[in-house]
């Protein structure tokens, strides 16, 4: 009996047109537009960004495996910015119910309807629960899960076919992509996510310098995070470092240290 496909054949048409078109077609054995484009890391990232939030994903987690792919292709795929169109407020207190079983409003007073960010995998917005603590929901994008790994597996099976031809691209494609394929399905679980924090939080508790969110365990599920809000901006916003009093290298010895440490 043939194994039954588990990606859509819609889909599998759409990611090897996109590929064919920035130059990638000898993936899928279609002829490309230009000669000049072919394995070209800047086309790369365009085809991850054509093909949408969970491509955007995968992405960025090529961009930290400089084990799998040549530099000239994480540099490239690093600029990819984790953003994604808004899902609508409805969807969200849908899910918020869904993921703890009891209305919205019998667990915060307060949910601000317009996200604070919106991400290729998840949506994050303010809130207030009943007590008046001002918290941080982060909300699991509706289908992602299903969306990622039917993507997973649709590369999986286009490098099966043709892994010769990427060896410029992935040292070992098909080991890699199964790889990422269950780390994928791990991140997917925020429950994972909150024991992670829970982990860094003891390790760093006699660290002054670092301040680790409250996580609200009872209001954290699978595709739910409920943590404490704490303002501020980016390590990454030299602006606002500055206006604020700290100083680059202090931050990089505390850094240091808690590498260190842990």
């Amino acid at each position: 009996m043939a194994k039954k496909k588990i990606y859509s054949r819609k889909r599998f048409r759409e990611i090897v047109r996109v590929l064919g078109s920035y130059g990638f077609g000898h993936m899928v054995r279609v002829k490309t537009r230009s000669e000049k484009l072919k394995n070209d890391p800047k086309n790369l990232r365009l085809v991850f960004e054509e093909l949408g939030p969970t491509f955007i994903k995968l992405g960025q987690i090529l961009s930290t495996r400089p084990d799998i792919m040549p530099v000239a292709y994480t540099a490239e795929l690093s600029k990819l910015q984790d953003s994604a169109p808004d899902f609508s407020f409805e969807t969200v207190a849908q899910i918020i119910e869904e993921e703890l079983g009891r209305p919205i409003n019998e667990v915060f007073s307060y949910v601000n309807k317009d996200p604070l960010a919106s991400a290729s995998v998840a949506q994050v917005h303010e809130a207030t629960l009943l007590s008046g603590q001002q918290v941080i929901l982060k909300v699991q994008r509706p289908d992602i899960e299903d969306a990622l790994i039917e993507d997973l597996h649709i590369l999986i099976t286009i490098t099966k076919k043709a892994p010769s031809t990427l060896r410029d691209v992935f040292l070992d494609p098909v080991e890699a992509l199964e790889e990422i394929l269950e780390s994928t399905k791990i991140e997917l679980d925020f429950n994972n996510e909150v024991n992670a924090m829970l982990r860094f939080k003891k390790e760093n508790e006699t660290i002054k310098c670092i301040a680790i969110p409250e996580i609200y365990i009872p209001l954290c599920t699978k595709r739910l995070i409920t943590m404490e809000q704490i303002k501020g901006f980016k390590i990454t916003d030299k602006d606002n470092l500055e206006k604020a009093g700290y100083e680059p290298e202090d931050i990089g010895q505390k850094l240091v240290l808690s590498y260190l440490y842990q």
